[in-house]
């Protein structure tokens, strides 16, 4: 980068409400902890806003000379749990009672926003999720002239989608921001419906996909196995433990598959993991299935090194909920491990049929239990597959999507 470019960018202040609570918590989703590190390391002066959490007593937290780490309150501090673990729609699903803190929080993010955007002279916003970020951010485009650029999840996609005046939300921040960043082609095209007759080519300057990242290097350097018994055919499930996971059908596919050589490995935790662990229990599968909880990076790293396939059943739910592009597939790409899983959201930006794996329908036991057969007889399928994966993985390297942000940030002239 040169020294013009650095000094077009300036800091870069990161928006977000689902972040760790410190550089050593795996338990909350990490990739905008992951994206700001590896921007930062390209020289950019990289400073994360985000909410203060209960269970956490650092609210000021220095990384590098280019990243830190800052932490506001918005109420009393032990019921500041709306955005602690996985975020603020899971939470919300657990009590309507955190929907009080809602009102709370966006007016601490926008004030904090201001406060920080004049302190450390800020030219330029990377908004984290439609709401609440991604709307403060286009306020603040509107309001100070500063570039707001909006990095679109799935969760704040779909939630737009089904509340009254979700349209007109997104249309607000797509008019008042400088570029909208989606993590899935599937999500571009959702977002694209969501906006009021927007001229094609507009749009397609404007929104660009960048997918979320994941570390090779860190992978390679952990070669060690869980040891598994080598006569079997070993299935991997990694994630939370939800219903758009789809894993009830999963277990079902595992139940109707005949051969007593199968194993599945389910690594998790969630509010669906005792009924599972029920079903599995009621169908007399405990040989075949084996729940591990929440498991630690270095053992996750060891499944990948020590089964056959991933396997990624997700499914959209009833309310309209589905994945963007699992953050598990990238890993498993990296890992050259061939995945199974369902053609639904962004999944098959990283699945491509045939080449790094099988795209099955969701719900569908009979596609999970052929795919599973066919990988399972077909050793010379599944070695290309891994190779495949090894290939494709190198697009989604952190270091690889860094960049790809930086450049989307000096493209445009103040």
């Amino acid at each position: 980068m040169t020294k013009a470019q650095e000094e077009k960018l300036l800091n870069l202040l990161i928006l977000t409400t689902t972040f760790p609570k410190s550089r050593e918590d795996y338990g909350t989703p990490r990739f905008v902890y992951d994206l700001a590190y590896n921007i930062s390391q390209k020289g950019i002066k990289t400073i994360v806003l985000t909410p203060d959490r209960p269970d956490s007593n650092i609210t000021f937290e220095v990384i590098s000379d280019n990243f830190t780490i800052h932490r506001f309150r918005y109420f009393l501090k032990k019921y500041q749990k709306l955005t602690s673990g996985e975020g603020i729609l899971p939470t919300l699903k657990k009590s309507k009672l955190y929907f009080g803190l809602i009102p709370f929080l966006i007016i601490s993010q926008f004030f904090k926003t201001i406060k920080y955007i004049k302190k450390y002279n800020i030219d330029n916003v990377n908004s984290h999720w439609l709401v609440p970020s991604g709307l403060i951010g286009a306020i603040v485009q509107k309001l100070y002239r500063k570039r707001n650029y909006v990095t679109v999840h799935a969760a704040g996609l779909y939630l737009l989608a089904r509340i009254p005046f979700g349209k007109k939300i997104a249309n607000f921040i797509y008019k008042n921001s400088t570029k909208i960043l989606i993590v899935s082609n599937f999500g571009k095209e959702k977002f694209y419906e969501l906006i009021s007759k927007p001229d094609k080519k507009t749009f397609d300057n404007k929104v660009k996909v960048i997918p979320m990242g994941v570390y090779i290097k860190s992978f390679l350097k952990v070669e060690e196995k869980i040891p598994l018994d080598k006569n079997k055919f070993h299935i991997l499930f990694l994630g939370r433990i939800v219903e758009k996971k789809g894993l009830k059908y999963a277990i079902e596919a595992i139940n109707r598959i005949e051969e007593g050589n199968i194993k599945f490995h389910i690594c998790g935790s969630g509010p669906l993991k005792s009924e599972l662990e029920k079903q599995v229990k009621k169908l007399n599968l405990e040989k075949k299935i084996t729940f591990y909880g929440r498991i630690s990076e270095e053992k996750k790293v060891k499944f990948f090194n020590s089964v056959n396939v991933l396997l990624v059943p997700s499914i959209e739910t009833a309310r309209g909920d589905k994945e963007g592009l699992p953050v598990v597939i990238l890993e498993s790409l990296v890992a050259g491990l061939p995945i199974i899983a369902s053609d639904v959201g962004g999944i098959k930006d990283g699945v491509i049929n045939n080449y790094t794996g099988k795209l099955i329908k969701q719900k569908n036991i009979s596609e999970i239990i052929n795919a599973i057969k066919e990988l399972k007889n077909d050793k010379e399928m599944l070695n290309k597959m891994r190779d495949n994966c090894i290939k494709h993985s190198k697009n989604f390297d952190w270091t690889i999507i860094a960049d790809k942000y930086i450049r989307e940030m000096i493209s445009l002239k103040s």
